[in-house]
């Protein structure tokens, strides 16, 4: 029995389609608060088949955290730490959903799963913290790092430019924040196979993005060129665009370790953007 936390959010909802619901438990915070070691304790008591926890329960409103410190602290450090302890009791599988924000974006090489970490907003500090104590205190773990998520939910980048050009003619993009997009049906189904291939006693960090770079300004012309809006976009750099918490400039995540261990051929983000704007403006119609 697999057992999916934060189904409410992107990836969660995600799972949620392609998990069989026989074989399924799906949680938001209303039925387990992973903030609280006593509701994962009961709730893993009352459901003794759970092999696998995939937990996508994050506070991942990177900017809402660096207002609310406490709470960004009990959300990314000590509920994936009690996940951890919990699970490691009953020999339960455990895969934990990380960021690039762990990083500090001064390098211009893709960075691997060895290099050190230096977040620089409370967000990425924190979910550094709690990558260190699921390593620390589960027996069987994965940290998957993933980065800069779209899908036909909208509730994403997407969504952000499709909202912006509603009322607008023009929308200020940064070109200067350079990642790998990650398309959330593709990184669901990976994440179900490495539940699967997931060894007993393996505790190990990987980095699972699409293939490809580019900036938020070539996502964003992209997104209007394909679902064509009227809506031109103009180049900004970031110190045009302040935002409460920082950004690294460079976050390519390196995927050579995922796609070795257990055999992953990925596709470039192009394609699959191309893919989910499709949809997109198929349900436009």
């Amino acid at each position: 029995m697999i057992l999916v936390t934060g189904t409410n959010g992107l990836l969660g909802s995600e799972l949620k389609k392609i998990l069989c619901k026989d074989n399924t438990l799906f949680s938001d915070k209303n039925d387990l608060d992973i903030t609280s070691k006593s509701s994962i304790a009961d709730y893993l008591n009352a459901n003794e088949e759970i092999s696998l926890i995939i937990n996508c329960a994050a506070g991942a409103n990177a900017e809402y955290i660096q207002d609310n410190e406490d709470w960004g602290r009990l959300i990314t450090v000590d509920g994936p730490k009690f996940l951890a302890l919990e699970s490691a009791k009953r020999n339960i599988k455990l895969i934990h959903i990380s960021t690039d924000y762990v990083f500090d974006g001064e390098k211009n090489t893709p960075y691997t799963e060895n290099d050190l970490t230096n977040g620089l907003s409370l967000y990425g500090k924190f979910k550094s913290e709690g990558e260190k104590e699921v390593l620390k205190y589960s027996k069987t773990c994965a940290i998957i790092r993933t980065s800069w998520l779209f899908s036909e939910q909208c509730k994403d980048f997407i969504g952000a430019m499709i909202n912006a050009s509603s009322n607008r003619k023009s929308v200020n993009v940064v070109f200067d924040q350079v990642g790998s997009p990650t398309y959330v049906p593709d990184l669901a189904k990976y994440i179900v196979e490495i539940g699967k291939q997931l060894n007993n006693d393996e505790k190990e960090i990987f980095h699972l993005t699409n293939e490809g770079i580019c900036s938020w300004y070539d996502i964003a012309c992209c997104i209007m060129r394909e679902l064509n809006i009227d809506c031109e976009v103009n180049p900004i750099r970031s110190n045009e665009y302040p935002t409460k918490a920082p950004r690294p400039h460079y976050s390519v995540l390196d995927k050579k370790k995922v796609k070795d261990r257990f055999g992953f051929k990925i596709r470039h983000y192009q394609e699959a953007l191309s893919e989910c704007l499709k949809n997109i403006k198929g349900e436009m119609k």
